[in-house]
Formats: structure tokens, C-alpha cells, sequence
């Protein structure tokens, strides 16, 4: 029996094709059909989305959908980790390349990644700005709110605040506080 991510385009199920440099992705966060959502990050954060991933799937870029475009732009670094949010792979920082409304960005890992275990891991996402805005991007409607709904484990989503913005977060830190909270970014992973 396929699992729910099969069965509504992550492995094995349809994928999107057409992504930036003619990718075709392998795996999405969730069903793009579900991505009726925008959020916009805080400037400096990491905001990671769980992303169920086969043992042995090679991953070599990221791609996230900006509703809204990127101001000036300082930093911009996607990432993918393990289920304890420890770094697997991450790219260079694409520092304040432009990112125009409505457009995918892909950025490649530092160099590819083969999965080591089938389950959860997480794909994410920080922009940094010195002026204008930092891009809004496709979501699944709006964040997982406070209470107990935010304490289950595994955590579907991840908010970081605290991870100095000079390089690639080496291992993600859960906002403690149960009000914080993001909801699940579209990525889709090539």
C-alpha cells in the first residue's frame, strides 16, 4: 500500500516538471495542489517544513515559489536535515540575487546527497534583507497555531530565530515558545 506522500506526488508520485535549468523535482514538501497559502518569513530566520524522503533518493538542489519579490537581499541559503534538524546538505549563500514575484528559485546543494534512512527530514529556508522586503512564499495556508496542536512530535515545521545569519545553520534550534510557530513551506527537492 502506497504511503500518503505517494499517493499525492512525493516519491514515486507526480512530481513537478519545468523547474528552473529544465530540473524535474523527486520529491515536494507536500502536494502543490494544497498550496494555497502565503507566508513571509522574518528577515534572518529559518523556517523548515518536514518532508517525508526513501533511503537512497539523491538530492542535488532545492527549489522554493516567491509570491512577492526579494528587496535587497543580503543572504539566501536553502538547506536540507535529519530528523534531529542536524545539516545533511546546504548551498552556497546566494547573497542579493534578485527574486522576482511569482518565480521558483533553485539553488544547487554544495554537492549532491543521498539518503541514508527512509522518514522525516526537514527542507528549509533563510532570507535576510538590509532594505525592502523579504519574498513571501507558497504555503500551506497559515501556521500551526499555540497549544496542543504545536506540541505534537515529530514537528511538522520548524522556527528558528537563533541561528547566527553568517552561514548555513549546521543544526536547526526549535523556538521553544508554543506561539511561534511557521507553516509548511512548498519546496520541492531535484
Amino acid at each position: 500500500m502506497p504511503n500518503i506522500f505517494e499517493s499525492f506526488g512525493g516519491p514515486g508520485g507526480d512530481v513537478p516538471g519545468g523547474l528552473p535549468g529544465s530540473r524535474v523535482g523527486i520529491a515536494e514538501t507536500f502536494p502543490r495542489i494544497l498550496a494555497s497559502g502565503v507566508f513571509t518569513p522574518t528577515t534572518a530566520h529559518w523556517n523548515a517544513t518536514a518532508i517525508y524522503l526513501p533511503a537512497g533518493l539523491k538530492v542535488s538542489g532545492i527549489t522554493f515559489f516567491a509570491q512577492t519579490a526579494l528587496g535587497t537581499g543580503t543572504h539566501q541559503w536553502f538547506g536540507l536535515w535529519n530528523s534531529s534538524l542536524a545539516l545533511l546538505r546546504g548551498t552556497a549563500d546566494d547573497t542579493s540575487t534578485a527574486w522576482a514575484t511569482g518565480t521558483a528559485k533553485r539553488l544547487a546543494l554544495t554537492s549532491a546527497f543521498t539518503t541514508t534512512y527512509t522518514g522525516l527530514h526537514y527542507v528549509g529556508i533563510e532570507v535576510s534583507v538590509s532594505a525592502g522586503n523579504v519574498p513571501s512564499l507558497a504555503s500551506l495556508g497559515t501556521a500551526v497555531g499555540a497549544g496542543p496542536l504545536r506540541a505534537l512530535t515529530p514537528a511538522m515545521t520548524v522556527l528558528d530565530t537563533t541561528t547566527a545569519d553568517t552561514a548555513i545553520a549546521p543544526t536547526l534550534t526549535q523556538v521553544a515558545s508554543t506561539t511561534a510557530s511557521s507553516p509548511a513551506l512548498y519546496a520541492v527537492l531535484d
